[in-house]
């Protein structure tokens, strides 16, 4: 699903291991950064993207998204 994020004005920033405290805490964290929000809105709604989406939810526990200012 990364790849998609170049053609909707993305890239991923950081990819990281979390040092879990507890089993509330996710695994991986994902820092991405969009140019807009039509970017985040078009990568989100990628017919690609949510062709895969069974696939992605059987890996993926939850998925959280966070706007960040700056």
């Amino acid at each position: 699903m990364l790849p998609l994020l170049d053609e909707h004005g993305g890239r991923l920033v950081a990819r990281e291991t979390v040092v879990r405290a507890s089993e509330n805490d996710p695994l991986e964290v994902q820092l991405i950064e969009l140019r807009d929000q039509a970017g985040l809105d078009g990568y989100l709604s990628d017919p690609r993207r949510l062709a895969l989406e069974d696939e992605r939810a059987q890996a993926v526990a939850r998925t959280r998204i966070l706007r960040l200012e700056g």
